[in-house]
């Protein structure tokens, strides 16, 4: 059995030699389905981590007014403490808060040099536990803390949290429907090069079945072709996303560190998936040519 499937392996490979252009053309159509697909799907999964991030703590900052006393900074803190939505409260001097800034931009560390004061302000940092995909509790404590004295602004993102929720079930929604579109692409396109391969050797499988040659031993080569054709077009698609996502990312770097955002790259267990759903669209390509009576 081990000899049969090496021969046929064998078989598969040959023919793939003899069609390279039209091989070739179809693992790149392949390629191109993963990275694109792969992207929106990196993307996607990107934003899902910022979400689940807010969602353990979203981050309010309260900016204390010029001129308050250390007495008003306790009196503040204590007010915030009391408060049950909020979790955690952290103070910020304008100096550690300056620092923090320069740290994280030391490829600009010639904006701080002629400073002539700090112009950063002392502020409070809020934790606020966010449940399901309600923000009305981040916007509840926010207009409470804007009440208190001595409390010159609030920021929190409002403004933009809703439209952000709005592209990330964009990104899915476009990650499925331009995945299940390649997907379909795809199967079409393998199984017309298979369909092709098939055709060029119908004199050979003729004389195959005259001798009596079993359905399956005649088939299985074109579906060796096509799990080859789809696994390594899906490792492929993923070792170009992989590598241009190592390649932005170091440039960005500084930008990412900016923002306090780590953009990473796909899980595991998901470009696994990725890979077995291209294989799958080798086979289910060469399976499709079949049934669409190729063999008579």
């Amino acid at each position: 059995m081990k000899d049969l499937w090496i021969r046929h392996f064998r078989h598969a490979l040959k023919d793939m030699r003899s069609h390279r252009f039209l091989h070739g053309i179809t693992w790149i159509t392949i390629v191109l389905s993963i990275i694109l697909s792969g992207t929106f799907t990196l993307f996607a999964s990107n934003a899902a981590d910022v979400i689940s991030s807010w969602r353990a703590g979203v981050r309010i900052l309260a900016y204390l007014e010029e001129g308050h006393t250390e007495q008003d900074r306790l009196r503040i803190h204590n007010i915030l403490k009391e408060n049950n939505l909020i979790s955690d409260v952290r103070f910020i001097s304008k100096t550690e808060a300056l620092e923090s800034l320069r740290s994280r931009m030391q490829r600009h560390s010639a904006v701080f040099q002629n400073l002539p004061e700090n112009p950063l302000p002392d502020a409070f940092e809020l934790r606020v536990r966010v449940e399901g995909n309600s923000w009305d509790t981040v916007e509840e404590v926010a207009l409470y803390v804007e009440k208190i004295k001595n409390i010159e602004d609030v920021e929190y993102g409002g403004q933009w949290v809703g439209r952000f929720l709005k592209v990330i079930a964009m990104l899915r929604l476009a990650a499925l429907g331009m995945g299940s579109l390649f997907f379909l692409i795809s199967v079409f396109i393998v199984a017309n090069t298979i369909r092709l391969a098939f055709y060029s050797r119908k004199e050979e499988v003729e004389i195959m079945r005259l001798v009596g040659a079993e359905e399956g031993f005649i088939k299985a080569p074109f579906y060796i072709q096509g799990l080859i054709l789809g696994f390594s077009g899906g490792l492929g698609g993923m070792l170009i996303l992989f590598l241009t996502y190592i390649t932005l990312t170091f440039r960005m770097d500084a930008t990412f560190t900016a923002l306090a955002f780590d953009f990473s790259f796909l899980p595991l267990h998901t470009v696994a998936v990725m890979v077995g759903v291209s294989t799958l669209i080798g086979w289910m390509g060469a399976y499709l040519s079949f049934r669409q009576e190729v063999v008579e």
